[in-house]
């Protein structure tokens, strides 16, 4: 795959929670717990009924609509790799890539679940959804997991565009 010289970006994803069935049923879980701990003390003690209302909005409304609202954005352009996902934004000079590899990833298993974290293992993991991701390696030796719904398609790109080979090409005998 070769990376046409006009345009600026050549390859834009943008991920969010409503897609990650396993956050969603977590989410949900934990609403209900809530719930049915907050409900039965506020009933039985009406002292306490603005602290566990408090407790219930927070929990099982802002936290929820706050966690949905996130998004993962991953762009490729003529100069850099751009991740962000909210706080966290990262460029990297596609200069300074030095390994592209696409494989199936364990968000939980592998970095200890989604979001941007960082491990010893994998360094810096962005990872919103899907169980396929992009592994990057600088030619400093940092590296980088990127969570992609289109995994295969970005490795690709991010080749390309860093000039290395195609992560996804079949071995040629020599």
């Amino acid at each position: 795959m070769t990376i046409p010289q006009s345009g600026t970006i050549h390859f834009f994803e943008r991920q969010n929670f409503w897609r990650n069935t396993f956050v969603l049923v977590l989410m949900a879980i934990t609403c209900l717990v809530t719930l049915a701990i907050c409900l039965p003390i506020a009933a039985l003690q009406p002292s306490t009924r603005s602290t566990m209302g408090l407790v219930i909005a927070i929990s099982v409304v802002i936290v929820p609509v706050v966690i949905l609202s996130w998004r993962m954005t991953t762009r490729i352009d003529n100069e850099h790799l751009c991740v962000r996902f909210f706080p966290f934004s990262k460029r990297y000079p596609l200069a300074d890539i030095a390994t592209v590899e696409v494989g199936a990833f364990h968000p939980l298993a592998q970095c200890g679940g989604w979001g941007a974290r960082w491990t010893r293992k994998y360094g810096w993991c962005y990872v919103m959804a899907g169980d396929r991701a992009v592994f990057v390696t600088t030619h400093s030796g940092k590296k980088l997991v990127i969570g992609s719904l289109r995994a295969d398609e970005l490795a690709q790109v991010l080749s390309a565009a860093a000039g290395l080979p195609d992560p996804l090409a079949e071995p040629t005998d020599g």
